[in-house]
């Protein structure tokens, strides 16, 4: 489900909803910032971001979310920005792996910004030379980087600014896979992060 409200520049989106298709949906001269990624809205959201270089976090842009915790079905936030809970979102987007009792993103109101699509290059790295390429690109000023695997071949992926000077790569031509996905941060999924006890009480009283 995607319903798209381009007067007042926000998306309701399932969490099932993939990046690539949520980008198909909108019209020209609006765009949410988020990598090409056939990646699910969910588990982008959980993640706290994939691909990360020198772009925003992703509870920036997201205006209210309804998931299901361990107390059942909550909805928190808006359909405008004065109605952001900033707290609460910060408790849920980016908290995955840590919960030990799963939270489910049944949708988000995401903000929508005007703007033309960003640049999209990828080139063909050696496995070994992917965290090097990424580093490079966060000092060129790319927006996203992220490197992604297609039989025996990875490739590394990013994004720039539509205004951007570019001269790297090659122009990408479809969504990336979100199968064995890593960004500067490591592969994805995440591994489980270190958590304080009172995090953790947190977390898993969602």
């Amino acid at each position: 489900m995607i319903e798209v409200n381009a007067e007042d520049q926000y998306a309701v989106v399932s969490g099932d909803e993939t990046l690539g298709a949520l980008e198909a949906a909108l019209p020209a001269g609006l765009r949410f910032r988020a990598p090409w990624l056939g990646l699910r809205l969910e588990d982008w959201l959980l993640a706290g971001g994939v691909g990360l270089l020198n772009a925003s976090a992703p509870r920036t842009d997201v205006l209210g979310l309804t998931y299901v915790g361990a107390h059942g079905e909550v909805s928190i936030g808006g359909r405008v920005v004065k109605n952001v809970s900033g707290y609460d979102l910060r408790l849920v987007v980016g908290a995955d792996p840590a919960l030990e009792k799963p939270v489910r993103v049944s949708s988000a109101v995401l903000r929508l910004r005007p703007g033309s699509a960003p640049i999209r290059r990828e080139a063909r790295v050696p496995e070994r030379e992917i965290p090097a390429t990424l580093e490079t690109l966060r000092a060129s000023g790319a927006l996203y980087g992220f490197a992604y695997q297609t039989g025996e071949t990875w490739r590394v992926r990013a994004e720039f600014a539509a205004d951007a000077t570019v001269t790297w790569g090659e122009p990408a031509l479809e969504a990336a896979s979100a199968t064995n996905l890593r960004d500067a941060l490591g592969a994805f999924p995440r591994p489980a992060p270190q958590r304080s006890d009172l995090e953790r009480a947190l977390l898993n009283a969602l």
